[in-house]
């Protein structure tokens, strides 16, 4: 289970803000209010989740970075999202090698890093290449601020998509058939970003 948050830095306050921040720009513009902030060296890049990986992987592809150079770059990497990562997120970050994970509040129908799976401590080998690293995860973080932006989006409604409509559906699954398929997609993904190193493209 990923540690509460309580207490924490300053720093980690404020690139938490920058996440909520994306998060609200996301609400604006009728989005799933989600936001993300990645962080080396103390600078961040600001996005959703993965769309922030993309941005590093596109300028690390820019400066023609080896595949062992983007691999050192990630694993000094911070990433802050104001929702916990979903399995599928939390899997891919392990593959990526991020190094340390703060989240706002909890996903308590598809989280990977505790609420559902626990993918964040684990050394995933399901893949016959092998797999990613465990990476600190602490959650909690102005849990109240991201919960908010949520309740007031599907207060809204959704008008970009019903993706979102089929969460109790997903409860009436068999837990280890939901395991097994989330695991199996992680899979996937690994394999497709191997495939897309060796072309020279760094894009998830």
């Amino acid at each position: 289970m990923a540690s509460c948050g309580g207490g924490e830095s300053i720093e980690i306050v404020s690139f938490m803000k920058l996440a909520l921040e994306q998060a609200k720009i996301a609400f604006d513009s009728l989005e799933v209010p989600v936001g993300c902030v990645i962080v080396m060296d103390g600078k961040a890049t600001r996005h959703a989740e993965m769309e922030a990986i993309d941005v590093l992987l596109d300028q690390w592809k820019e400066i023609k970075l080896s595949k062992a150079e983007v691999c050192k770059m990630l694993s000094n990497c911070y990433l802050y999202v104001t929702c916990e990562p979903c399995i599928m997120c939390a899997a891919a970050l392990s593959f990526l090698g991020i190094k340390e994970v703060y989240y706002g509040c909890a996903n308590d129908k598809f989280g990977g890093c505790g609420s559902i799976l626990s993918l964040h401590t684990m050394r995933l080998i399901f893949c016959e290449e092998g797999g990613g690293k465990s990476y600190k995860c602490t959650g909690g973080i102005m849990a109240e601020e991201a919960v908010s932006l949520f309740r007031n989006f599907y207060e809204l409604g959704n008008p970009n998509g019903n993706q979102f409509n089929n969460y109790d559906a997903i409860q009436h699954l068999g837990f280890r058939r939901f395991k097994k398929d989330m695991l199996a997609a992680s899979c996937d993904y690994k394999h497709n970003q191997d495939r897309r190193f060796s072309k020279g493209n760094y894009g998830i």
